[in-house]
């Protein structure tokens, strides 16, 4: 949750890069790191959301690319807009993210936050 109120924290560098286009539109590109990380954001330059993403992993032999593409961008009730579609590629294997549904502000136990026993 902390990384959508504050989508940097944890961030050793944030650095704004040229500006390039990603899935046909033209973005900002930011990119951020901390140790052992990497990641470039594409921000649409009109809407300023999020398009794309772009992280170097790293695993026990050297480091993966890992792509993510975020599509359908559908509003909220509450005026927001979030991706209905995500997709995730490491070159290996894809996965597609469908959000089907987006609640807000629902009342919850507040056991489902508790560790596992």
């Amino acid at each position: 949750f902390e990384s959508i109120v504050n989508p940097f924290r944890g961030f050793d560098k944030v650095e704004l890069k040229a500006e390039k286009e990603f899935n046909g539109k033209p973005c900002h590109v930011l990119a951020l790191s901390r140790e052992g990380f990497e990641t470039t954001w594409f921000l649409d330059k009109k809407t300023h959301l999020k398009e794309g993403a772009v992280e170097l992993v790293k695993v026990s032999k050297g480091s993966v690319r890992v792509l993510t593409v975020y599509a359908n961008y559908t509003e909220h009730e509450k005026g927001f807009k979030y991706a209905d579609r995500i997709e995730v590629n490491n070159g290996m294997h894809k996965a597609v993210i469908r959000v089907k549904q987006f609640k807000v502000d629902v009342e919850m136990d507040n056991g489902v936050f508790d560790m596992p026993k």
